[in-house]
């Protein structure tokens, strides 16, 4: 591509005159770094390394000494923003992009099947690689920005009449549809809207999926655990962690979680950042039968089977 028009589609400004008027692949990792590439510069430490590696250009967004007049400097206000404009010219051709939200996706990749998915994971490096390089029909995200930039259609849903609900737990769900039905699916009723879209999309687009494959996802994902704080069989305790994000959905989950078991004791857990684990040790004495916990099991649970915490 040429220099020139690189810099316009990102929307940044040479600031020398180089030799060199065109480049071969953009690259973010200066060890990656081949003759003829473009650098994005997230770490500028990095900068001499990918000179030394044969930069034909630097795109960077704070003030710089141009240490290779030969070679594009490219300066741009914010590096996020350029990816994206580039990813923007990129997929200008391309259709079927569209957004979600983060209960959805995690729904959708719970049960998918069909590789002619790619689903977007909010890491804008590993994304920008992965669209560029990967062949895919349907481009799926949860990022609302970058949705709007890509001009990303919003899928919009309806019909819950196509499901019927046979059953309904806490934590889950038999449902019949299309004259199949599907026994005890790990999903509370709190989110089956939500999987109806996503099955109902997937049916529309012809997208393969296999929704025996559903699995708890990481918003109101039950653990059920012993006095040690290990886990066990589901069902085959007494006591219910609840690991959740902390989203826009906490709110609704709790208020969920309280309607859903007014005959029993429940607490919520949202840590501090830097104090994690003392706070769940403090925690973890009280009494109560459901938990709802904001973060990931892996934080808690591993650590703490060593100490041997009594919930009882």
């Amino acid at each position: 591509m040429q220099i020139d028009n690189f810099a316009q589609i990102i929307w940044g400004e040479i600031e020398n005159s180089p030799l060199i008027n065109s480049f071969e692949n953009i690259i973010f990792e200066a060890k990656n770094i081949r003759r003829g590439d473009i650098f994005i510069a997230i770490e500028t430490s990095q900068i001499e390394e990918a000179i030394k590696n044969g930069a034909y250009g630097i795109v960077y967004q704070k003030k710089l000494p141009i240490l290779d007049k030969e070679i594009a400097w490219i300066r741009v206000k914010n590096i996020k923003e350029a990816i994206t404009n580039y990813l923007r010219y990129f997929l200008i051709s391309k259709e079927n992009i569209y957004y979600f939200n983060e209960i959805e996706i995690e729904l959708m990749k719970s049960i998918l099947t069909d590789r002619r998915v790619l689903i977007l994971t909010n890491n804008f490096i590993e994304d920008f690689k992965t669209i560029t390089n990967r062949n895919y029909d349907f481009l799926i995200m949860s990022d609302k920005k970058l949705a709007k930039k890509l001009e990303a259609d919003e899928v919009n849903f309806k019909n819950n009449a196509l499901f019927e609900i046979v059953t309904s737990t806490i934590f889950k769900t038999t449902i019949l549809y299309k004259k199949t039905l599907y026994k005890e699916l790990k999903i509370p009723q709190l989110y089956l809207s939500n999987l109806f879209k996503v099955i109902s999309f997937l049916d529309n687009k012809k997208i393969e999926y296999n929704l025996e494959k559903l699995n708890f996802i990481p918003y109101f994902h039950p653990i059920y655990i012993n006095e040690k704080l290990e886990k066990v069989e589901f069902g085959k305790s007494q006591k219910v962690l609840i690991f959740t994000k902390n989203s826009p959905f906490l709110e609704k989950e709790i208020k969920f979680l309280k309607e859903k078991i007014k005959w029993t004791k429940s607490r919520v857990f949202t840590p501090k950042k830097n104090n994690k684990r003392e706070e769940f040790k403090k925690f973890s004495k009280k009494r109560f039968t459901f938990g709802l916990i904001v973060g990931n099991e892996k934080e808690y649970l591993e650590e703490k089977r060593e100490e041997s915490i009594s919930l009882f």
